[in-house]
């Protein structure tokens, strides 16, 4: 099954996303910051990563340029309420994003598509 690596600083929203990733039995990791991204990245080896974009003190883009620097076959979807998202998205090099408030099945769908064996 899939490795998710989670980035969320929000604990309720982070307990969700475990919730609802467990019962379809993905691997989940939650990290509340980008600090040690690159290690965290190297042990776990996600297949998708979660990353919201306004972590306290800390900028997702920024975060999700830095990841994309090392790991540039990891796919990104980037998680928030800001608007133009899809240009955020884009301006970092996520692979896609999730719009807050987001649709269960959506997001499921989502980490599905960009899990192992995803093709363009």
């Amino acid at each position: 099954m899939y490795n998710i690596l989670i980035v969320e600083d929000e604990v309720e929203l982070s307990h969700l996303y475990v919730r609802l990733f467990s019962l379809c039995r993905y691997h989940i990791k939650v990290v509340s910051t980008g600090k040690d991204i690159h290690a965290v990245i190297t042990d776990y080896q996600p297949d998708v990563i979660l990353l919201d974009i306004y972590l306290r003190g800390e900028d997702g883009r920024d975060i999700c340029k830095e990841i994309k620097q090392i790991h540039q076959n990891i796919p990104i979807i980037l998680v928030s309420a800001a608007n133009q998202l899809k240009q955020m998205a884009d301006a970092c090099g996520a692979d896609d994003y999730i719009e807050k408030p987001f649709d269960i099945y959506n997001i499921m769908n989502k980490v599905a598509r960009w899990g192992k064996g995803y093709e363009n």
